[in-house]
């Protein structure tokens, strides 16, 4: 193999792995993602955007797709440490990667503003959320956003109508859990924002994970706003001490 082959090989096997999602429109941008990430390889410091980021260590190590898991005591304990609760105008809670729905509150929102998990919206307004998916995250110049996208399943979608206001934040909060003595895992969070004209918003990321664990939090964030449109937009990243986190976010 070549050495960008050897590389890719993993997320190869786990890309064919993964269940076909039941939107065509899902299928293709998925097949593209990992058409450019096996194209282009793990980026190296030889290119100008990368080159004070060395990600020799990422690309080096054999990470396993994470899956879904209970919210047992390491995952409530992470959650209580980093919730909002009722500061929160909503709270979606994914573990793993994947949306935890007994952990989540969405409901009370203002008028004009819906949130929900990305694969809840794709089921039920497919076509708004195919107009804006991926359309900001370039896969051919970002081989980690291509990495995301062949893996696009779940992950977060807020949508805020025109003159909307929520003055509470909506926060999305990722959480990462692995069992000691596994293999390190990988997760690929997406969250898309839609924004229309003189709509006013909060929305505050959160990425958290346990120490003395490896993992890789690979994720994506793409904003369409409407000129007159006003967010506020925060991230807070307390991943473990062993983590890996690279994230690209387009406005």
């Amino acid at each position: 193999m070549t050495g960008v082959m050897e590389q890719v090989a993993g997320f190869l096997g786990e890309y064919a792995a993964q269940r076909e999602h039941g939107r065509t429109w899902v299928n293709a941008l998925r097949a593209k993602g990992m058409e450019e990430f096996r194209r282009q390889g793990f980026p190296t410091t030889r290119q100008e955007e990368w080159r004070d980021t060395n990600v020799s260590g990422i690309a080096r190590t054999a990470f396993g797709l994470a899956r879904p898991v209970a919210a047992d005591r390491t995952v409530r304990e992470l959650f209580e440490r980093n919730r909002f609760g009722d500061a929160a105008a909503a709270e979606l809670v994914f573990v793993n990667g994947y949306f935890d729905e007994a952990l989540s509150r969405v409901r009370g929102l203002p008028a004009g503003v819906t949130v929900l998990p990305l694969g809840q919206a794709i089921e039920s307004n497919s076509a708004a959320v195919q107009e804006y998916l991926a359309r900001l995250a370039k896969m051919g110049e970002h081989p980690f956003a291509a990495l995301n996208t062949a893996f696009l399943g779940e992950g977060a979608y807020v949508h805020v109508a025109a003159s909307a206001v929520c003055e509470k934040p909506i926060h999305v909060l990722f959480l990462t859990t692995v069992p000691h003595g596994s293999a390190p895992l990988v997760s690929h969070p997406r969250v898309l924002v839609v924004a229309e004209a003189a709509s006013e918003s909060s929305i505050v990321e959160t990425y958290a994970g346990g120490n003395g664990v490896a993992y890789l939090t690979n994720a994506v964030t793409e904003i369409i706003q409407a000129p007159t449109a006003r967010i506020d937009h925060n991230k807070l990243q307390q991943e473990g001490n062993q983590a890996d986190h690279i994230a690209l976010m387009q406005v």
